[in-house]
């Protein structure tokens, strides 16, 4: 295996690795051309952005003259001059306005106008001949051609100096605007200026810009500080506004430059090389395939059955790994098969006996399956039922996988110390809560304390390491595999004594009582008892509930008898007090009632039942008390108001008088009243006097003095004042109403 694996290792992993370093190059080489179309791409971004720049500056400016040429009325005045002594003074305000252009726009290198009257030229230097003027052959040329007016080629101005002109690009404009003849504005912009702010936005050290006039003339370069050598243009766009256009592209440097020369070599020698690649590969795989194939035409003289569709002959390996997973599936299937089916007697063995199932070949079944350990025919049998408590809590407590963890613990603990007892024991789950155990002794009679001393072993042990709470009912001891179903029965029905006995860890069905003095309606008196002083609101009732409980002990109680008294006894109780009040009756009902009947269903001993019982019971009670008070409040609180209602035409009517009437405090008859109707008793008392009023003076010829007594107060003057205060009116004034309105 070794030779064959290093012999493929060394054929395909210098294709291998000269496939995969080809690749990476290509990458490289892909990864190249994208980052040139990304380069390209903010190129053009950046160009555009410095085109738009110049344009937007350059046409604000243009606009900015226009609108002072419209604006100023200097330039006019200029153009049409009059005889008068202010013509100095207009001359000043022409050129402090040109001045003023000047200096907010940084671009601009000078300004002159012309007016046709006279052929005077004035600059910002002063005034002069047009045939003295140094810039006289442009503007004549300017004159000639109206339609050239926009802004001119990069020419020389040499206005200051002309041994050393200044380059310039010069805007003309007629005067006066739009379509004047009699003047002209020339506004020269400084080239070097210019060249300063496309040189401020320009950045970076790879890339470059030419700029060219209309004529193909440079008129700009920028090659940036670490300039190498340009490479090719990437970027042309054509500024409408000076007519200029805009090369620019990346510098190019040696290395970049040979890897584009020579990028698609390298991919026709990768692609090449991937094809010789495979090719290789190919030829290699036929070659070493042939054992294989040797091997698949033995297999086919087997005719092999294939169940799988998606297998065919075509795919040799797998159909040689199927043979071979066949012949092993085939061993495995029948020995699964086997124990399996071993397990299954076993278990309908098992069940078969702890339910007395009648079976002719029982002797037989027990020699084959031998599911007592030992040679020696075991000369006695009982049942252990081992029933996990509190079985809902242990499966919130525990995942699955840990569940059954635990019982095949408690399994192992169990046959672990029966054998130390010199028996032995056969183990099934019978339900999810009770393992139970068939027990083989060697002894016909054995001693019972024997037995006990097994399950109380077993359930300290548990408890102490496992932290599981069980019972474990114990049935009789029989002779015959037959009888076992005897034990068993003997076993459950201790289990069923459990809370009765008071037994939580292991219980004797020997300990039971032969007969259960059960009678149900010997109950029925101690519930109605108990129920009657639960609702005297004393504490009678616990005394009566621990009687109940004694009971159950007394008359030896199935749990299922137990649970059935606790339910009948909770339903008399709903309908005595569950009609007082919602509180009361949702105690009966819902999650919580779910929760408490839950934990009585689980419980493991009668002392558990009784404290979630009397838990239960103290809650529902103080509920039941706070009810009782509650109502006979609002007794009181009625009465009061009935009180009021009935003399509310006594002037003495106060919080006083209703201390004193009903032997209660006057700020607690306030509170009470304030609670139940939600409004005070002074508001109270006065919306019926008002009402009353409202009533006489409506339909009685009373006097208002009358009225103010038949309402509760002793004098006109105050029921007046009251009256106005909650009507709005007074007393006279709501009687003409009420007269007018009949009218």
């Amino acid at each position: 295996m070794n030779t064959f694996s290093r012999k493929f290792l060394l054929i395909y992993m210098p294709i291998f690795l000269l496939t995969v370093t080809v690749l990476i190059f290509m990458s490289f080489l892909i990864v190249n051309d994208i980052s040139r179309n990304e380069t390209s791409k903010a190129n053009h971004i950046s160009t555009s952005y410095i085109v738009d720049t110049v344009d937007r500056t350059m046409s604000e400016m243009e606009m900015k003259v226009l609108q002072e040429l419209e604006l100023e009325n200097s330039y006019t005045d200029f153009l049409y001059p009059s005889a008068d002594a202010r013509s100095n003074e207009r001359y000043y305000d022409v050129v402090n306005n040109m001045n003023t252009l000047t200096n907010n726009y940084s671009l601009i290198d000078s300004i002159y106008i012309y007016r046709k009257q006279g052929d005077i030229v004035l600059t910002q230097s002063g005034l002069v001949e047009l045939n003295a003027f140094a810039d006289a052959n442009f503007l004549r040329q300017r004159l000639k051609e109206p339609e050239s007016r926009g802004w001119s080629k990069v020419r020389d101005y040499p206005e200051a100096n002309e041994t050393n002109p200044v380059p310039v690009i010069s805007l003309s404009r007629s005067l006066p605007i739009p379509f004047g003849q009699d003047g002209m504005m020339v506004i020269n912009i400084s080239k070097y200026r210019l060249e300063r702010m496309i040189n401020d936005l320009l950045s970076g050290n790879v890339s470059y810009l030419d700029v060219y006039d209309e004529s193909g003339n440079q008129v700009f370069e920028f090659l940036g500080s670490g300039y190498l050598k340009k490479g090719k243009v990437l970027t042309t766009i054509h500024a409408k506004h000076l007519n200029w256009t805009f090369q620019s592209g990346i510098q190019a440097g040696q290395l970049f430059s040979w890897v584009s020369l020579i990028s698609y070599i390298w991919i026709v020698i990768g692609i090449s090389t991937i094809i010789g690649a495979m090719v290789f590969i190919f030829y290699m795989t036929r070659r070493n395939y042939q054992p294989i194939t040797k091997m698949m035409k033995r297999l086919q003289f087997l005719q092999l059955p294939i169940t799988d569709a998606k297998l065919t002959l075509k795919d040799d390996l797998t159909v040689i790994s199927y043979a071979l997973d066949n012949l092993i599936e085939q061993t495995t299937d029948y020995e699964k098969e086997r124990r399996s089916n071993e397990h299954v007697l076993r278990r309908q063995l098992f069940r078969g006996l702890i339910e007395g199932e009648r079976m002719e070949d029982l002797s037989e079944r027990i020699e084959k399956m031998k599911p007592f350990a030992g040679d020696a025919k075991p000369k006695g049998f009982t049942v252990f039922i081992v029933e996990l408590n509190r079985y809902g809590q242990f499966q919130q407590n525990f995942s699955l996988s840990d569940q059954n963890i635990l019982k095949y613990a408690v399994m192992n603990v169990l046959n672990e110390i029966i054998n130390d007892h010199h028996m032995s024991g056969w183990y099934d789950w019978i339900s999810s809560d009770k393992l139970g155990t068939i027990v083989s002794m060697k002894e016909d009679n054995p001693d019972k304390t024997v037995l006990r001393a097994v399950g109380e072993k077993c359930h300290s042990w548990i408890n102490e390491h496992l932290r599981i709470s069980l019972t474990m009912g114990i049935g009789i001891v029989v002779t015959e595999p037959a009888e076992i179903y005897l034990s068993y029965q003997a076993a459950d029905s201790a289990l069923h004594h459990k809370l009765s006995l008071g037994q939580e860890a292991v219980v004797m069905s020997e300990e039971l009582p032969e007969q259960s003095h059960f009678h149900s309606y010997q109950y029925f008196q101690s519930m109605s008892q108990f129920v009657r002083e639960f609702r005297l609101a004393g504490d009678g009732w616990r005394l009566r509930l621990d009687a109940i409980f004694q009971s159950f002990v007394n008359d030896n109680l199935r749990n299922e008898e137990i649970h059935l008294q606790l339910e009948t006894l909770m339903k008399i109780l709903e309908r005595e007090v569950g009609e007082l009040s919602d509180s009361l009756a949702n105690r009966f009902k819902g999650q919580q009632w779910d929760e408490m009947w839950t934990s009585v269903v689980q419980a493991s001993s009668l002392h558990e039942v009784q404290k979630i019982v009397s838990d239960w019971l103290t809650e529902l009670f103080q509920t039941y008390v706070s009810v009782n008070e509650s109502k006979s409040y609002r007794a009181l609180i009625e009465e009061i108001k009935k009180y009021i209602e009935n003399n509310y035409s006594n002037p003495d009517l106060s919080l006083k008088h209703l201390s004193d009437q009903f032997q209660i405090s006057g700020k607690y008859a306030s509170y009470l009243f304030k609670e139940e109707f939600n409004t005070k008793f002074v508001d109270f008392l006065v919306h019926l006097r008002m009402n009353r009023a409202e009533s006489l003076l409506e339909n009685t010829n009373d006097t208002i003095q009358d009225i103010a007594m038949d309402v509760g107060y002793a004098n006109a003057i105050t029921f007046g004042r009251v009256f106005k205060k909650v009507v709005g009116v007074t007393p006279g004034d709501f009687r003409k109403l009420k007269n007018t309105e009949k009218k």
